[in-house]
This record gives structure tokens, sequence and C-alpha cells, in this order.
């Protein structure tokens, strides 16, 4: 029975989010499974859902609290034979997961994070600056008990690595762990930031793009977007484009030309922000 693992600290989302990822799950997963969520605060959450309580370790910013998820107290909490499956809580599942939790079963790596190949960083940013990466965890699948040196490592040097990795925990897994995007690229896209750069060379049509957009069963709102985005997006019926693709596709060559030039520009602003 696989294990889906959600995180809800402090007070930027409601109980509605995780009740929302639950849901999402009950519709989309034909795999049995537990759904759990560690959280300081329980009021509203579903009753189905497994609740586990958190630990307060004094940390300074809240994001490094999901490195908790490696412990081993917490991996005790969970079904020890089987994978774990991390959502963060301001995603959404539009179509069958099976793949994913398929995946989960049978890949041979300790620990799966997503493959974010949207981000516009040059190699020598990434090079400069140790919070740039090219991953992103809103999606974490890994084997039990695999990765508690993981939780040990930043805990026990917790002032040096909150310091160096102030932004989060991705780098931190990128630059101590050797930590990189493998879960399937089928399965992921982002609301602001598009999908997949491989995609976008295969793409020669707006119809194309479309049909390209709308096959990605899970959607990261990561980056500045907000609870109204995802309602937006879940009352639409799942459509929306990231960008205003008409022109891309245009014969006429000065509108393809400025339809790129636009898109480069709000990619940019848009990393800007999540930086």
């Amino acid at each position: 029975m696989v294990n889906f693992v959600t995180v809800k600290i402090g007070e930027k989302y409601t109980s509605t989010y995780v009740n929302r990822v639950f849901e999402m799950c009950r519709e989309h997963v034909s795999y049995p499974f537990t759904f759990h969520c560690y959280t300081d605060n329980p009021v509203g959450i579903d009753p189905q859902i497994e609740v586990i309580p958190f630990i307060d370790h004094g940390f300074s910013t809240i994001v490094h609290n999901k490195l908790f998820l490696f412990s081993e107290q917490l991996e005790r909490k969970l079904c020890s034979a089987s994978p774990r499956i991390f959502f963060d809580i301001d995603i959404v599942i539009r179509n069958n997961i099976d793949d994913l939790v398929t995946y989960a079963y049978q890949t041979q790596d300790s620990l799966g994070v997503i493959n974010a190949s949207w981000k516009q960083h040059s190699r020598n940013e990434l090079l400069t600056n140790v919070n740039l990466h090219s991953i992103n965890s809103s999606c974490m699948v890994w084997k039990p008990f695999d990765n508690t040196h993981i939780w040990k490592h930043f805990f026990e040097n917790y002032q040096r690595m909150s310091k160096v990795y102030d932004k989060g925990m991705d780098a931190y897994l990128v630059h101590e762990h050797n930590v990189f995007g493998k879960l399937p690229e089928t399965m992921f896209c982002s609301f602001i930031n598009g999908v997949p750069k491989k995609y976008i060379r295969l793409i020669k049509t707006l119809d194309q793009y479309n049909s390209i957009v709308q096959s990605f069963p899970i959607i990261l709102f990561n980056g500045p977007t907000t609870n109204d985005d995802i309602l937006m997006f879940i009352e639409s019926n799942y459509t929306w484009s990231p960008f205003d693709m008409t022109d891309t596709f245009s014969e006429n060559k000065e509108l393809r030309k400025q339809a790129a030039e636009r898109a480069e520009r709000i990619l940019y602003e848009r990393t800007i922000k999540m930086m």
C-alpha cells in the first residue's frame, strides 16, 4: 500500500489544500494507499487522513521542516514496506497518476524529484549561486528508510546548512546529496512556467501545443501563485495556457519573433520572482 505524504506547517495554507490533494488522489489513483499529513494544525483536515503531529525543531525557515520526512522518526509512522510519494499541497492532479505509483514501486533510485527544466538559469548562474538549481521537490518519491542520512546531516549541521541554503531545501538536496530530477517528465508541468523544455522543441502548431499542455496530469503551482489561481484552473475544467501562443505559430515571421520575445520576457520575470 503506497504512502502519500503531505506537509502543512504555518499559516500560509489551510486544511482545504490538504483535503483537496487527498480527494484528487482518491479520484486519480487506482492503487490502494494511505494518505498522511505532517502538520502543526490538524483542524479541518479530513478524518480519513492520518495526521502526523509536528515536532518543532526551532528552524528559522518553515520550508526546512519538510526534510523531517526523511527522518527515522517519521518513517516509522508510515507503512514500512511501501514506497513514499510526497506532494506539496499547492498542486493539482487532473488525470490518473497510476504511472507515478508504478514508477515508485519499480524504481531503483533512493530518491526521485522533479526535473524542473523550465527554469531559465544559465550555466554561470548555476555555478555562482548556490540557491539556483534545476530540480523541484513539489513531488518526491523515495524508498523506505533510504534517505535518513539527508535529515541527519541537515539536523546535525543546522546552523551552517540553514545559512548556506536559506531559500529552501532543494538546493541542499542538489549540493549536499547529489540529487537530480529523475521522476517521469510526462507527469509534471508548471502553471506559470509551462511544459518541460524538451517538449518545446517538438511543437510545430498551436493545436499540438495545446494537446501537449493538456497531457500532463500533475500541475505545479510553484512560485508566485495563489489559491485563486488554483480555483480558477479547476473551475475552468483544467484548461489554460501559460502564454498566449496564438502568434507563435503565425505565418508572419515578425509576429512569431514578437511572440517568442514576449514569452521569454514573461518567463524571465516569473523566474526572478521565484528566486
